[in-house]
């Protein structure tokens, strides 16, 4: 259940930037109570399910902005669409550029969204397992007083 819930709770975050799953991924890797990896993945999915939102809905939120839809419009369309699969493998792992600006664009410049939903999941399972895997690792070694009771209760 505590998985389900993380991955609910993430779906906004491409959105809602004070929603961070890296935040998150690094707090419960250190607390080591759960299994690092669970959490990677679920973070992921509930990620690219966010961003997958913004390929099929981000569009039309875009085009009732005349000054972002023509700065859009000015954008060479071919160039995007040649540089995407790079773009997007780089933006799911590091996130620049930015992915969620990426994955509104990916329609408007023809980029299907297999490719964003692959680069999104294999990049942002493989930045989460890193973000909960070296927390996890290093809790084993440090003590961990110094987190506040109620803080730890989350975990």
């Amino acid at each position: 259940m505590f998985y389900l819930l993380t991955m609910l709770a993430v779906i906004p975050s491409p959105v809602l930037m004070f929603i961070n799953g890296e935040a998150w991924a690094v707090f419960i890797g250190l607390m080591g109570t759960r299994n690092w990896v669970l959490l990677a993945l679920a973070i992921a999915a509930g990620q690219t399910i966010g961003f997958t939102l913004l390929y099929f809905m981000g569009h039309k939120w875009v085009s009732r902005w005349s000054r972002l839809q023509a700065a859009i419009d000015r954008f060479d369309r071919e160039k995007l669409r040649r540089n995407a699969p790079w773009a997007l493998s780089v933006g799911g792992l590091i996130g620049l550029p930015p992915h969620n600006v990426m994955a509104v664009l990916c329609p408007v410049v023809g980029v299907r969204y297999r490719l964003l939903f692959i680069t999104t999941i294999c990049g942002r399972s493989t930045r989460y397992l890193i973000l909960a895997g070296i927390p996890a690792y290093f809790s084993k070694h440090i003590d961990l007083s110094w987190i506040p009771e109620w803080l730890r209760a989350l975990a």
